[in-house]
């Protein structure tokens, strides 16, 4: 009960950022059409290129670095006008020769791509690190909703044609900066005065070297993909890319909050010295996390097509081809994220977590830069894929001396039948239904849903055995609660 408890935290937590974008979307390439869109994805993959890459080195060293300091906030206050300084002026930078290449290239899209220029001082602004840091993470959970909830009636209001796009981005661009004011405004309670003239900025400096390296090619395979699509094939193959993707990012929310459960129990069992509790719990993750994300990434792949054409309209039809290939990603991520996030867990070293990201991503920086101008989107689609899979092979064979390939393989085998089977059911009725409609869409989910879970169920798994048991408990406190609300109500002595 207390590992559904943590999923269901956690999954929370992450589909209030994912899904709010999701249902932008539909609003969005209906009001924008795919030309537009793709013009929004594709200036903000470019722009988005150097400040990821900035962001993530500075959140990653200014993170790690806080969490080891004792809790004093002098000492914090310090650390944190020193790397800020370094945010702004090295972000201030990178915006000044963006806004001088735009000026300067002549670039088609220019009023686009000006107004994406104020995701610099978003970056600018953005102290998550800081309350991350000083583990006081509600705060920026709490943020990330406001964020999309701010969106919401000025979407509606400001955006209403195709035209209407440098005021879309404009939005995006200064929510987001309202959100991060809103973090400035909690800065006394965290933080003290401290003299600004004696920091040790030079000392961050040498440190944020070593963290650019190692942010520089995960962040630059996050968005390079919808750049050189972008820049080769035009804004319409981006806007199905970046449509699918977002899809795509919703079910890898719903499955990573069974590693990020995981990962809290394997921490309790390394502090309780229980060795063979941890390498069990490996075992687990990968079970947990095969049982949703197989019929996610099944329902992602045969409803999806379908549903797109309803969900965004018949001009994303091309959504759905995308859809088919990245909806594995889904799968094979909550593998590798289930079993990193355990080593992690498990204090096995940052190293073997970092190298199997580093590689995945430079094979699929690299396969960008060499295959998509010619293939396009789908392309880009098969990208993403072979680098997930590289960077998990990668992640097993790291763990070969705690982890058995062949109990990896016993564990999801059962799940992969049965989503093969659900599968097959969606694909029957498909091909029975008179097309794609949203009540039909909700049909195959359901069927797929029902097959899948009772093959599972056949099966015996360990995940069917934890639902029963659940199920059970619940009935039985439901019971217990509604024969005690008798018993007060007819006023019956026990």
């Amino acid at each position: 009960m207390q590992l559904l408890k943590v999923y269901i935290q956690e999954t929370v937590m992450r589909l209030t950022t994912e899904l709010v974008p999701l249902f932008f979307l539909t609003y969005v390439a209906h009001i924008l059409h795919v030309q537009a869109l793709g013009m929004q994805a594709g200036t903000f993959a470019l722009v988005m290129l150097s400040i990821g890459v900035v962001a993530t080195a500075i959140r990653i060293y200014a993170q790690s670095e806080l969490s080891k300091m004792a809790p004093d906030k002098r000492t914090n206050s310090s650390f944190f006008w020193g790397v800020w300084s370094i945010q702004v002026s090295v972000l201030a930078i990178l915006a000044l020769v963006t806004w001088g290449l735009i000026n300067g290239l002549n670039l088609p899209f220019e009023s686009v791509f000006k107004a994406q220029v104020l995701f610099y001082v978003g970056a600018m602004l953005d102290i998550s690190w800081l309350y991350n840091g000083i583990n006081k993470t509600r705060v920026i959970v709490r943020r990330d909703a406001l964020v999309q909830m701010l969106r919401f009636v000025p979407l509606i209001i400001f955006v209403k044609s195709p035209s209407d796009l440098t005021h879309f981005i404009i939005l995006l661009a200064m929510t987001t900066i309202i959100a991060n004011l809103l973090l400035w405004a909690r800065l006394p309670k965290v933080l003290v005065r401290v003299n600004v003239t004696n920091l040790p900025v030079k000392l961050h400096y040498k440190a944020l070297g070593f963290f650019l390296a190692i942010a520089l090619l995960p962040q630059l395979s996050l968005y390079l993909n919808k750049a050189v699509l972008f820049v080769s094939r035009g804004a319409h193959e981006v806007a199905l890319y970046y449509s699918a993707e977002l899809l795509i990012k919703v079910g890898i929310a719903f499955v990573l909050g069974i590693a990020m459960a995981m990962m809290t129990k394997v921490q309790e069992q390394r502090r309780a010295g229980d060795s063979a509790g941890v390498e069990k719990s490996f075992y687990e993750a990968i079970e947990y996390s095969s049982a949703l994300s197989v019929i996610v990434a099944v329902g992602v792949a045969t409803v999806g097509p379908q549903a797109v054409y309803w969900f965004l309209g018949p001009t994303f039809v091309g959504v759905g081809e995308v859809l088919r290939i990245l909806a594995f990603i889904i799968i094979v991520a909550s593998w590798r994220y289930s079993l990193a996030l355990q080593q992690m867990a498990a204090d096995r070293g940052f190293r073997n977590v970092s190298i199997p990201v580093q590689v995945g991503a430079a094979i699929n920086v690299v396969l960008s830069l060499a295959l998509i101008p010619h293939f396009g989107m789908l392309m880009a689609a098969w990208v993403a894929l072979i680098s997930e899979i590289v960077a998990l092979l990668l992640q097993v064979m790291v763990l070969r001396h705690v982890l058995n390939p062949w109990q990896f393989i016993r564990f999801v085998w059962r799940y992969i039948v049965a989503g093969a089977v659900a599968w097959l059911a969606i694909t029957l009725v498909i091909h029975g239904v008179p097309g794609p409609y949203p009540k039909f869409s909700a049909l195959e989910a359901a069927v797929g849903l029902i097959v899948y879970t009772i093959v599972v169920f056949v099966f015996s798994t360990q995940v069917a055995k934890m639902v029963n048991t659940v199920i059970v408990l619940a009935v039985h406190r439901m019971f217990e609660s509604t024969i005690e609300f008798i018993r007060i109500m007819l006023r019956i002595k026990k």
